[in-house]
């Protein structure tokens, strides 16, 4: 019979608990200062020793922060204290204790962090198998091997994760043979640590097993492959995609064989189009070589084919593509053309702008939204002239998107036509009924009209050029019936930055509609579709109207003072203010003695996004104001322009009857960074409020070492908030 491995680890861990008690009976139960730490080495961090003592609190909370911060400090002489901790009968305990030994990387914690592969909290079990992979000693590897052979499963688990995050090929022998493991999860396990090490020796098992009858088994071998990125395996990738195409693309990918570029034009040709956009995306990350086998690919006689593979050689992205694209731009089926034009705008060669603009005329609107789009993202100023001609497409799509081009090339030609296209009344058709994918989010779209996206569009396209000319026509399109022209009308009139507009944006501040709009040129499948995101980037007209105004700048000033008065759109004004900058400092700072609360609060606010040092006395003297809302955000903005002044006045403002202040003034103190701070911070750890004990605590370790003495001092509190706080920020300073 096999003596257990655990056995062998438990003396090991038993022997190293015992050096701990003797180290740890040396400490002076009173320490007050940093003398203790004599017993466990003269040199280091002075926080260590008592930290150590602190492992023993009455207090859970305070025994595991001081694991954590012990862990973050990284000195050998906590490795001890911390191996036994690993036993305390407190999960948070034994699992930052884990953790830490993990940090620290000493060889003395690999056996008792493999005891801990059979503890009782799921968490635990976590970060010691994470704990042992952060040790890189060699001493790790054998336990572990041991280990996979162990009775319970979870141990075997987490024993085939550390030895891939380990990484050491001693191990592949082993995990190798883990593959035939009676639980799918050790398999899995095995798997993946297999590709982590990455020896060639692996390739035939994983291959293998592709087989495996768990699906999870077969993906993490596939993933495996990817990474060890043997040839070898390309074979037996194609043949998996037919089980579940979207596991074993990246694999194909990463390997980036050319043998695999047949076989993926041949399943162009599957009926299911999953399987041919994942074989369109395999082949773009091929890239080169799959590069001439794609671009005979566009005679193929199915046009889905064709498509796909125009599809592909767009996203690849390589100047021998342009010419046979330009061909396909006379493809007998419309996907295939549209998709060509996609292409040819994606690669940006100029050598295809005349026949984009040709395609203007194609009879498939498709064809012609995508030609104007690739017009577009070539911008050559050639295409203007034609592309002010499609501002009168029959399509309501189509002239959105040449109204988007002509903003992208920002020829000055297109403002009067982008004027006139201001009054278009058609609507665009958003969706068709299938999902798209945008920044790796994956939004269904609906069949439905909206009216207004010409407009919109129309309205971008003129704050991209930025002529004055249009800035009448743009304030009269603030009051448009559609979210998204107003909100394109506000941020163009910021792009153009005229004081004419002031007034009216400011009368837009009111306006409270929020949407997000995506337009839509369906290509065939849903995965060759063009997306244009139309939205400003807070999907709100009012705060749309914010920014213009704080671009505008100086002009904008008094009459945003003035909206500081109307509760509906004091916020905003305030941020456009503080946007604005050194003109706004002297009107906020009489701002400060309104007579209502809510402007004096707001001018605050500014002030501090501002940051000038004229703001600091009477920000002093707001925090005595008689509205806590305006003694909090005077605290923060004191806090944002770290001006000293404001210390005292601060440490006072932490003994503020409301919490949101004193949370404000603990934070600020932090901010400012003055060792004056440190016992009212320390004392404020016990304040009633979490947030405010939380703040504190932050402070305390952006102070940094002028507050470690007075820290180490506070693990002997009779509050056990303060001695975890102190615990807590002793492991971050």
């Amino acid at each position: 019979m096999i003596l257990s491995s655990m056995l062998l680890l438990a003396l090991a861990s038993a022997a190293v608990a015992d050096e701990v008690d003797d180290q740890i009976s040396d400490l002076d139960d009173e320490y007050l200062g940093v003398e203790a730490a004599e017993s466990l080495g003269e040199s280091g961090n002075p926080a260590v020793a008592p930290l150590i003592l602190a492992l023993n609190d009455s207090d859970s909370d305070v025994r595991w922060r001081a694991a954590s911060s012990l862990g973050k400090i990284g000195d050998l002489r906590s490795v001890g204290p911390l191996i036994q901790a690993l036993n305390n009968s407190d999960s948070d305990v034994r699992e930052q204790a884990a953790i830490a030994l993990g940090s620290i990387g000493d060889a003395r914690a690999i056996a008792p962090l493999i005891l801990l592969f059979n503890d009782s909290d799921s968490h635990v079990r976590l970060e010691a198998k994470e704990a042992l992979g952060n040790i890189s000693d060699p001493g790790a590897v054998a336990p572990l091997i041991l280990a996979l052979n162990d009775s319970n499963i979870s141990v075997r688990v987490y024993a085939a994760q550390a030895l891939g995050n380990i990484g050491d090929r001693r191990a592949v022998a082993s995990l190798i043979l883990a593959l035939n493991d009676s639980n799918s999860d050790v398999r899995r396990s095995a798997a993946i640590a297999l590709g982590k090490i990455g020896d060639p020796c692996a390739v035939s098992p994983l291959i293998h097993a592709l087989n495996d009858s768990n699906s999870l088994v077969r993906s993490g071998a596939e993933w495996s492959l990817g990474e060890i990125g043997d040839p070898r395996a390309v074979g037996s990738l194609i043949l998996a995609l037919n089980d579940s195409p979207i596991w074993f693309q990246s694999a194909l990918g990463k390997i980036g064989d050319a043998s695999a570029v047949a076989p993926l034009i041949q399943m162009l040709n599957d009926s299911d189009n999953s399987v041919q956009n994942v074989a369109a995306k395999v082949l773009c990350e091929i890239g080169e070589p799959a590069i001439s086998p794609l671009i005979q690919t566009l005679n193929d006689s199915n046009s889905s084919v064709r498509s796909w593979a125009a599809w592909a050689l767009g996203e690849i992205g390589e100047p021998q593509a342009v010419d046979p694209l330009i061909q396909a731009l006379n493809d007998s089926d419309g996907v295939v053309r549209g998709v060509a034009a996609r292409g040819l705008g994606s690669i940006g060669d100029a050598a295809a702008v005349i026949p984009l603009i040709q395609a203007l005329n194609d009879p498939d609107a498709v064809v012609r939204g995508a030609a104007a789009w690739g017009l577009g993202n070539i911008s050559d100023p050639r295409a203007v002239a034609p592309l002010i001609l499609t501002l009168n497409d029959s399509d309501a799509n189509v002239r959105s998107w040449a109204a988007w081009a002509l903003g992208e090339i920002g020829d000055p030609q297109a403002v009067d036509p982008l004027i006139q296209a201001l009054n278009d009344s058609d609507g665009v058709v958003l969706g068709m009924a299938y999902r798209v994918e945008l920044g790796g989010t994956w939004l269904s779209l609906v069949y439905g009209d909206m009216d207004g996206v010409v407009r919109g569009v129309s309205a971008w396209g003129l704050g991209s050029i930025g002529d004055p000319r249009a800035v009448d026509h743009l304030i009269l399109a603030l009051n448009d019936s559609d979210i998204l022209v107003r909100m394109c009308a506000v941020g163009a009139l910021g792009e153009i930055g005229d004081p004419r507009a002031v007034e009216p944006l400011i009368l837009a501040l009111n306006d409270r509609a929020d949407g997000y709009w995506l337009v839509a040129l369906p290509l065939g499948y849903a995965g060759n579709s063009i997306i244009l995101e139309f939205n400003d980037s807070d999907n709100n007209v009012q705060r749309g109207a914010s920014r213009a105004l704080g671009l505008i700048g100086e002009p904008a000033v008094a009459p945003l003072i003035q909206a500081l008065n109307d509760s509906d759109v004091s916020y905003s004004a305030a941020d456009a203010l503080g946007s604005i900058g050194e003109p706004a400092v002297a009107p906020l700072i009489l701002a400060l003695k309104d007579a209502d609360s809510d402007v004096r609060k707001r001018a605050a606010e500014a002030l501090g996004e501002i940051g000038d040092p004229r703001a600091v006395d009477p920000l002093i003297e707001a925090l005595n104001d008689e509205d806590s809302g305006v003694r909090a955000v005077a605290a923060r903005a004191l806090g944002i322009i770290k001006d000293p002044r404001a210390v005292d006045p601060l440490i006072l403002a932490l003994k503020d009857a409301d919490r949101v202040v004193r949370w404000g003034a603990a934070d600020a103190l932090g901010d400012i960074g003055d060792p004056r701070a440190v016992d009212p911070l320390i004392r404020t750890l016990n304040d009633s409020d979490w947030t405010v004990r939380d703040a504190a605590e932050s402070a305390l370790v952006d102070i940094g070492e002028p507050a470690l003495y007075p820290l180490i001092r506070a693990l002997n509190d009779s509050n056990s908030y303060v001695r975890g706080s102190a615990a807590m920020a002793l492991g971050q300073i």
